[in-house]
């Protein structure tokens, strides 16, 4: 990292409809023990006391900044408005409702080293920051990342939870709505260095049920046969869609990389017996990086694998 000690991180905060868990988030960010921030926070429309909230911190801290946008964007072109906004070496994402550790920033920018990008644990918590008793790292194998297609089927990494430059930002976009933008980055990130892992709980991830996305499912949900269904269909649409965009992101340098995406492509392509083969093979072939990311036995992977021959993820 050739900068100073202590470079400029800008704390980008996208907010809709967030007046409840707010000021909890801000409070922590503003107590922060790294203390060269910016905070830009980008409303996307809220039709609560999130502006008010928002304007009444930005009174008394200079180094925050307000937007709001004239129509809603969504939060993945929310927050890729509000990263182009950054004035900062790092970016640094931040949801409206959860809690930071007080060294969050600073533990971070220690140990990102060389790397684009870093990423650390988070505690989930209900909505009134009691303890659920797990942490991200329960659910998913977390570790310091150097090849894409580690990502090609999965993602570890939460927004929430990464610190990362502003270069690398600028090597990601413009973002597409078919990949969340904390799935697209550390994709990326492999391509310049790979992603650092942290292995500390900094965030309280608040669950509830205002939640964008993320939230840990607690009931059923129940829907029709034709439902499911058409759900299915826009799932494999959107998986066919999203290898095509790493398909295409990824440098010709990477060789065999962008063959194997490739020939998941392919074999994305339809339900016929020879794409479903050929679908199973890649899964078992290269199950070390697809399945890396989950947390499961050996036996399981390999039955998932072979689930592939009816399934496309």
């Amino acid at each position: 990292m050739n900068q100073t000690q202590s470079p400029l991180v800008s704390v980008v905060l996208s907010a809709y409809n967030g007046a409840t868990y707010l000021a909890a988030q801000l409070d922590s960010i503003f107590s922060q023990t790294y203390t060269n921030i910016e905070v830009i926070a980008v409303d996307d429309g809220s039709t609560d006391a999130t502006m008010q909230i928002l304007h009444q911190y930005a009174s008394i801290q200079p180094n925050m900044q307000v937007h709001q946008n004239e129509q809603n964007l969504g939060y993945i072109k929310n927050f890729e408005k509000g990263m182009g906004l950054a004035n900062g070496y790092f970016i640094s994402p931040c949801d409206q409702d959860d809690v930071w550790d007080t060294d969050k920033i600073r533990l971070m920018v220690e140990a990102i080293g060389d790397f684009p990008m870093i990423f650390c644990d988070s505690e989930l918590v209900d909505e009134n920051l009691v303890s659920m008793n797990k942490k991200i790292s329960t659910l998913k194998n977390l570790q310091t990342f150097n090849n894409c297609l580690y990502f090609v089927t999965d993602n570890c990494v939460a927004g929430h939870a990464t610190l990362f430059t502003k270069k690398l930002f600028e090597a990601t976009t413009p973002f597409n709505t078919t990949i969340a933008h904390d799935w697209w980055l550390p994709y990326v990130s492999t391509f310049f260095g790979g992603i650092q892992y942290l292995d500390k709980s900094l965030v309280l991830y608040r669950n509830h049920t205002g939640n964008v996305i993320g939230a840990v499912k607690t009931g059923t949900n129940k829907k029709t046969w034709a439902s499911r269904l058409e759900k299915k269909k826009q799932e494999r649409a959107t998986a066919k869609k999203r290898l095509q965009l790493f398909y295409d992101k990824c440098p010709d340098e990477f060789i065999k990389e962008k063959e194997i995406i490739k020939q998941l492509i392919i074999s994305y392509d339809s339900f016929s017996l020879r794409n479903n083969f050929k679908r199973v093979v890649l899964y078992l072939k290269y199950q070390s990086y697809f399945l890396a990311i989950k947390k499961r036995t050996v036996l399981y992977k390999y039955i998932f694998c072979l689930k592939m021959f009816f399934k496309m993820r």
